[in-house]
């Protein structure tokens, strides 16, 4: 539509009618299909228009029904008896199309109440107002032209055309009619501020205005500041111009505005708590403007974010959760008159809590709002909003407000910006880095987008979910890219990437390189970097004495001091640096073992006195060689039904490699309720990455709609490094007070990190299953560990009552917290709770061709294939395939569980590295020279670069080897697994090498690990697909 007033004439008349109107724009391709989704959902009963559009030919008939009336705001129909349909104030009004992706739009009901409601709550006068918004935007329409029809008062209205043509038209609009109201989005003000010159505002005069409001997206101070300091030599009164909050779900306004902001400290934000601080110089804060108090009639208030409804956008919820206190950031809820009764077509129902999805706090009497809910970016273990990063963007080779971040599915920091000239791009990797130093958050990928590429809302506002959906589909094609862990893309060394990670987060400087943020591979990468400077330095023992584990224990302040020693080539001071760092690290290391014992003899949980058979005190510290220790084995165990025969079941891990596959057998196996324990930014984040997760394993079993899932899955948001799984206290009284049988899979699995790395999760995620398992009704834990707890023993039969008491061998985190774990369910077992430990030991491809990036034998024989050269070793692995696995450790489970049991989950027939890729040679023509084992760790370091899949884990094979040449016999007895798995008659069975290796092959090819082998390969894969298709997906009974 343009800037006649036809529209809204019509559009008034229409609830006489029976009908309620969808204001909608008319310009773009974008527009058009947006338009066409709009239809779809609305079924227009008739089309209002005019004749230019038609002449346009904009009445496309991939929407447009022929047979549809149409009606023409130029023409004038007579009614016979204009008042003879009285119309409800409860009826439907119009439906504004403001929610909802471009594919799947929601239409607002706002009704004729609601339009009272908010005019009388927002305007103390009767306004004369002038506006330049499109009159499909609820601040345009209902502001402009619905409230005068409530308050009285008068519209005067411009083209938006004509407002980006010559801003100052406003400006002397507002002047010329003495206007009272006016608003506008922020950028409107911005654009006022950086488009209109002094020459253009001769004679304008703005001491007649009332009230001029700054909203419909986020709000910055500094814009409002300046704007009020400029205008005010035209006549601009100090407090007019405030920022406000609303949100077509409330009809438009929800609070009165202020006009006053506030410096807040980012960490404490990131933290849920809003602490004030003073100065422009205060390092990490974030400056929000109030937006005043709630209008009359209006409960605004704020709730925590752990009670969210599986929705993460705007909704009515008529959840009772109590509210939070003031300074206390959560989502904001609005009740009201003016709050819509929903979405057409949705499920409708009486005006009730809006949950809107956006975070804030109440502070003062009047709201801060911080940012959405859903594009909320988790950090390390902190929120931060993206907008703090879009506004620290400032380049001009960039278009203005052309800026997106958003969190990919591996929670790397994406930065979208637009170029202004395609032709001249602008330096991504200064723009992250600058941008990661100043919102101290690290940028994984920045991008540089074709100009007007970025999504928006039709009201204008930044859809960061829609934007990344169009770059991820391929939609939307970035012009260039750069990756923070590449340093070819990058231009800099990890030295000085590291460098600049430590900048970023200037909080990290005393703690040690493992809290620096920076990933697995880039701690390989810095490890190399500085072995290679110690030698060029003449330093070469003390380079050999530089390891992973040792690395990150050293303080970033100290790595600092010895790459500034490395680049001032002063060789005194860089081996004083390095061997006092050295020795440092050692000693650390030597702490680990003793941090270990520390952590395995934890204070247990008190159990409910209840439960049955609790035969040890819950404060009882059971230290390796202990008298309590010994009273692991003697005291009385608990007794527990199988999985089928529980109330419910909860679950973590679901959303990793190996989760899903569980999740999937216990959809299949049982019928009782599962809780889901997933991480996320909100539940609707959590209960989409189980979908997902879900979706790659067993499409049947997900639906293809956001946050479709099988209605006995409840998701909640959770955190296993977080106290009591980082559940409110309502959710943890609710999984206390079931008779449930818990799955422990959460962990985090990673070979480079250290023992305080993974403690959090892996040790005090597990502490916190047995704090709930021991309270309430009688629970029993079945544990996913792994057979790294016996580390690198040389011993040549490992039994499953074996469990490494003596603690040999453990000398990287990931084994060393496992066996903590399993430490803490021992003695959790011994005070009579129910527990079963599985132990697998390789997890390899599914059937479905499903497998795990992260795979250690995957990343492995990966650069086997690609550099043709193989290990020649007696060494014996186990592959088994996730799906089975999942299967038959879900039917071993549904088996009545008496104490303490542990299962070696391994392969009946074990095989050699060697017979793997000699069967990869027969079946695919791969060929591979053969080395002992010191033979290929020397080509490993030789070959593998960053490009490389194994590259990260090259200090792992490196000071594994000796251990791993050692244990050429080592075998795990599965005695116990095998009689259990086959008891019920459901077992799926071990696949041949010939199939494993197939799968394997395949899986690497179309991760693009690999490229192609001899002729035939293809067809050789393709049958191993057919075979594996050919083979039940499940064995199901309940």
């Amino acid at each position: 539509n343009g800037a006649q007033p036809y529209l809204c004439c019509r559009a008034l008349a229409q609830p006489r009618e029976g009908m309620a109107a969808h204001p909608r724009l008319r310009e773009g391709t974008a527009a058009q299909v947006r338009l066409r989704a709009i239809a779809r959902d609305a079924a227009p009963s008739a089309v209002l228009t005019h004749r230019d559009a038609m002449a346009a030919s904009y009445l496309d008939a991939a929407w447009f029904d022929p047979s549809l009336p149409l009606w023409y705001t130029e023409e004038q129909p007579q009614h016979a008896d204009p008042f003879c349909l009285a119309a409800d104030a409860d009826t439907p009004l119009l439906l504004q199309y403001t929610s909802g992706s471009t594919a799947d739009p929601k239409g607002v009901v706002v009704s004729q109440a609601n339009v009272v409601a908010n005019a009388r709550a927002l305007l103390d006068h009767v306004p004369v107002g002038v506006s330049w918004l499109p009159q499909f935007h609820d601040m345009g329409l209902i502001g402009y032209y619905l409230f005068p029809v409530v308050m009285g008062g008068r519209t005067h209205g411009l083209r938006p055309a004509d407002f980006l043509r010559r801003p100052a038209l406003w400006l002397r609009l507002l002047s010329a009619v003495r206007a009272t109201y006016a608003s506008a989005p922020n950028f409107g003000y911005a654009y006022c501020l950086n488009r209109i010159d002094e020459s253009e505002l001769h004679g304008v005069d703005l001491s007649a205005l009332r009230v001029m409001l700054n909203g419909a997206e986020p709000v910055q101070p500094e814009v409002c500041r300046r704007f009020a300091q400029r205008f005010a030599r035209r006549g601009l009164k100090p407090g007019v111009l405030r920022a406000a909050y609303g949100l077509a779900e409330a009809t438009l306004a929800v609070t009165a505005g202020a006009s006053r902001s506030r410096r807040f400290d980012a960490d404490a934000l990131a933290r849920g708590v809003a602490q004030a601080v003073e100065g422009e110089d205060v390092e990490r804060s974030v400056e929000l403007a109030c937006c005043g108090p709630a209008l009359a009639g209006i409960a605004l208030r704020v709730l925590g974010t752990g009670q969210d409804a599986t929705q993460g956008g705007p909704r009515h919820d008529p959840d009772r959760a109590s509210p939070l206190p003031d300074g206390h950031v959560g989502e904001i809820s609005v009740a009201g008159p003016s709050v819509t009764a929903g979405y057409w077509g949705r499920e409708r129902e009486a005006p009730k809590t809006l949950r809107t999805g956006d975070l804030g706090f109440l502070l003062d009497g009047g709201l801060y709002v911080w940012g959405r809910l859903s594009d909320t970016l988790i950090v390390r273990g902190q929120n931060h909003q993206p907008q703090d990063l879009e506004a620290a963007v400032n380049d001009a080779l960039v278009r203005t407000h052309g800026v997106a971040v958003y969190q990919d599915d591996a929670r790397r920091v994406v930065l979208a910006v637009e170029a202004r000239d395609p032709c001249r791009l602008p330096d991504l990797a200064r723009i992250a880095q600058r941008a990661s130093t100043a919102s101290g958050v690290a940028i994984g990928i920045a991008l540089a987008l074709p100009p007007r590429t970025i999504v928006r809302t039709t009201s204008g506002k930044l859809a960061r979910a829609a934007t990344r959906r169009a770059i991820e589909s391929g939609q939307v094609r970035p012009l260039a890219s750069w990756v923070a862990a590449a340093q070819e893309e990058s231009g800099t060394g990890i030295i000085e990437r590291f460098a600049a990670a430590v900048a970023a987060w200037p909080e990290t400087i005393d703690g040690p390189i493992a809290d620096a943020g920076i990933d697995s591979l880039a701690l390989v990468e810095l490890q190399l970097e500085l072995q290679s400077e110690l030698q060029r330095a003449g330093l070469a023992a003390l380079a050999d004495r530089l390891d992973g584990p040792s690395l990150q224990h050293w303080r970033c302040r100290d790595a600092l001091a010895l790459i500034r020693a490395l680049q001032g080539g002063d060789a005194d001071s860089i081996r004083v640096c390095a061997l006092a760092l050295c020795d440092e690290a050692e000693q650390a290391r030597s702490g680990e073992q003793e941090a270990m014992r520390r952590d395995a003899a934890l204070p247990l949980p008190a159990s409910d006195p209840s439960a049955p058979s609790a035969s040890l005190a819950a404060s009882t510290a059971a230290a390796p060689g202990s008298e309590a220790d010994a009273a692991l084995a003697a005291s009385t165990p608990g007794h527990a039904p199988g999985l089928a025969d529980h109330e419910a079941l909860v679950m973590t891990g679901a959303t990793g490699f190996f989760g899903p596959f569980l999740l999937a057998e216990l959809l299949d196996l049982t019928d009782a309720p599962i809780y889901v324990l997933a991480r996320g930014v909100n539940d609707l984040d959590a209960r989409e990455r189980v979908r997902r997760a879900l979706a790659r394993v067993r499409p049947e079993a997900a639906g293809a709609a956001e946050g479709a899932l099988p209605e006995r899955i409840v998701v909640w948001q959770s955190d296993l490094a977080a106290p009591r799984l980082g559940l409110s206290d309502e959710r943890w009284r609710q999984l206390t007070d079931l008779r449930a049988a818990i799955l422990h899979n959460g962990a985090a699995v990673d070979y480079v990190r250290n023992y305080a790395a993974l403690r959090p999760a892996n040790v005090f995620g597990t502490r916190s299953v047995v704090e709930l398992a021991l309270a309430g009704p009688p629970k029993s834990v079945h544990h996913v560990s792994s057979t790294f707890i016996f580390g690198w023993t040389r011993k040549g039969v490992l039994l499953e009552s074996d469990h490494n008491d003596e603690m040999a061998a453990l000398d990287f985190g990931y084994s060393q917290t496992k066996w903590v774990a399993e430490r803490l369910l021992r003695r959790a077992a011994a005070q009579g709770l129910p527990v079963a430990m599985y132990r697998p030991s390789l997890i390899s491809v599914s059937r479905s061709l499903r497998g795990d990036t992260n795979d250690v034998a995957a990343r492995l024989l990966a650069f086997m294939i690609r550099h043709g050269v193989a290990v020649d070793t007696p060494n014996q692995i186990s592959l088994l395939p996730a799906d089975v696995l999942a299967h038959n450790l879900v039917a071993i489970a549904l088996q009545p569980l008496s104490g303490a049991a542990t299962y070696h989950l391994t392969a009946d027939r074990y095989h050699s590295l060697t017979e793997l890729t000699r069967q990869i040679t027969h079946d695919f023509g791969f060929g591979f020279e053969y080395h002992d084992i010191p033979g290929f760790i020397a080509r490993l370091n030789a070959l593998a670069t960053p490009d490389d899949p194994v590259f990260a884990l090259l200090d792992f094979f490196n000071r594994s080897a000796p251990h791993i040449e050692a244990m050429s016999l080592k075998r795990y007895d599965n005695e116990g697994y095998r009689r259990a798995r086959d008891a019920n008659g459901i077992a799926m069975p071990d696949p041949s090498l010939a199939e494993v290796a197939g799968r394997l092959v395949f899986y690497l090819q179309e991760l693009g690990w690999i490229g192609a082998g001899v002729d035939g390969e293809r067809q050789n894969a393709s049958a191993c697909t057919i075979q594996a298709s050919a083979a039940p997906a499940t064995v199901s009974t309940k």
